[in-house]
């Protein structure tokens, strides 16, 4: 069936999914278990300073009563752009209780795309000073509570999208705590639980499957800073972490630079998402650290992954409890077991956790792209894959044009985007180049008008509009650009247009 769409907020309308079978019926409640049972358990880790889970209760009400005063309400946008800090974990959680939604954005945007998105959002506040806020969350004091719907938004998780313009995905309280649930389940909790990730916890999901998962298991959220591989293989000794979630990226340079396998004897499960890892990564990784990485497909609409593998990921990946993953042709009709198509998400229909599971609540103001991507009774992911026999998920390819950079995603559209807006430019088209550590590279083919353009000058031009993951790595300037019989680019003949083919891929140690 198909839901009605607001066409203002892009949102859809459904009757609420059915609660989770155990834990906390909302993000605003995830510290409270743990709380009655053991105030004193370790729940917040950054170098030198941890917090209880008492402590951090008090934390987040002081920045609970600080959002209040600088006047965000309930349904308001609160813009949070700050670098990995205890700070922006306490933040997220205060704004769950404020009923407020949560909008996380990189630091390292440029000003122009930051303000692009805030434009978007239209915040009530925006964090962006570490130092402001903790002045103001340490004068802040508790406020009167406030009765939550967790079937409310309460998070945005930006993409570029295919059109290279802002797409907020749209998440409920109760869409966030399932993966971290799940995860009691999948990964039952040790008596010293820590979880964490060097990535961005401005992202959505790295929130999701770092910090809330961690607290929804009630254990202790890490909070990591290295991305570096000998930098992490050490924030992880220190720490004792035992749960990591990673890139493809990270599981190469710590095989490749030759980390001691002893700085990670703490860890025990590495979730690894954002990109295709390659087997010989993979394989390499277990080798040198007796650790089967836990690969992840998934997507920021659902959220986070949806299918993992287990101790041999070449099988495939199996559905998690909640969901049900079909396969189904052009024209939305199930295909057989082994036949390639798209992926499509349902709520499971059977066991303890049929009904609970929810996608995305829609695209922020963007009506037509929710009808896209939630019609009839599913969410389209656009991913082509297969189902074998067994119900296990091969992954053969990623939706539209993107390119996942060392686990990022970046839309090529919103690249040609800023390379046509230099006055020298006159087409441009970007690809993803294969790169045995990143997983890809971005690289741009222009056209000019002019007899010579310098690509340095050009990628100066970037450099001032793009985040630096973003900008082309290489700039290639050619006489026209390989299109279609409609006009349309054809990005799979771009590689051949380079002057010099591609290194070929270097091979992992044993």
């Amino acid at each position: 069936m198909d839901y009605d769409i607001d066409n203002i907020t892009g949102l859809i309308d459904r009757p609420p999914p059915e609660p989770h079978p155990f834990g906390p019926r909302s993000v605003a409640a995830i510290l409270d278990a743990t709380i009655r049972a053991q105030p004193d358990r370790l729940a917040l880790i950054e170098n030198e300073r941890e917090w209880t889970y008492a402590e951090l209760d008090t934390a987040v009400e002081g920045a609970t009563g600080a959002l209040a005063s600088l006047g965000v309400g309930p349904a308001d946008r609160v813009v949070w752009s700050l670098p990995n800090c205890a700070e922006i974990v306490v933040g997220f959680l205060a704004t769950a209780r404020r009923g407020a939604v949560w909008v996380g954005l990189h630091p390292r945007l440029t000003g122009t795309e930051k303000s692009a998105l805030v434009a978007h959002c239209e915040p009530t506040l925006v964090v962006d000073d570490l130092v402001a806020w903790r002045s103001k969350a340490n004068d802040g004091t508790a406020t009167s509570t406030i009765g939550i719907d967790p079937h409310q938004p309460a998070a945005f998780a930006y993409t570029s999208g295919t059109t290279g313009a802002p797409k907020a995905a749209v998440h409920s309280q109760h869409n966030l705590l399932w993966p971290g649930l799940v995860s009691v389940e999948m990964d039952p909790p040790g008596p010293a639980d820590r979880t964490g990730t060097p990535f961005a916890l401005t992202s959505l999901n790295l929130m999701v499957l770092g910090p809330l998962t961690a607290f929804a298991r009630g254990g202790a959220a890490v909070v990591l800073h290295h991305t570096d591989a000998a930098g992490f293989a050490v924030e992880v000794s220190r720490t004792r972490l035992t749960r990591a979630v990673l890139v493809p990226t990270m599981l190469h340079d710590l095989v490749t630079e030759g980390v001691e396998p002893s700085l990670l004897d703490s860890v025990r499960t590495v979730l690894v998402g954002g990109a295709g890892t390659p087997p010989t990564t993979r394989d390499a990784f277990t080798r040198r650290f007796a650790i089967v990485p836990v690969l992840s497909y998934g997507l920021s609409e659902a959220p986070t992954g949806v299918a993992r593998t287990g101790p041999d990921p070449s099988i495939g990946a199996t559905p998690l409890p909640l969901v049900e993953v079909e396969i189904r042709d052009s024209a939305g009709n199930a295909v057989s077991a082994g036949t390639e198509g798209e992926i499509c998400l349902k709520p499971s229909s059977k066991g303890r956790w049929a009904g609970c599971w929810s996608p995305t609540l829609g695209y922020w103001r963007a009506a037509e792209s929710t009808r896209t991507l939630l019609r009839g009774d599913a969410l389209h992911t656009g991913d082509i894959g297969a189902l074998d026999e067994l119900g296990r998920l091969r992954v053969e390819g990623r939706a539209g044009d993107v390119i996942v950079r060392g686990g990022a995603n970046i839309y090529p559209v919103e690249i040609e985007r800023v390379l046509l807006e230099h006055y020298d430019v006159d087409t441009a088209a970007v690809t993803g180049l294969a790169d045995p550590r990143l997983g890809e590279r971005v690289v741009a083919f222009v056209t000019t008008r002019q007899e010579s353009l310098d690509t340095a000058e050009l990628a100066t031009h970037c450099r001032a509009l793009l985040a630096p993951f973003k900008v082309p790595e290489l700039i290639q300037v050619v006489d026209e650009l390989p299109v279609n019989r409609a006009g349309k680019i054809q990005r799979k003949a771009l590689a051949a247009l380079l002057n010099e083919p591609p290194d070929k891929a270097e091979q992992l140690p044993s």
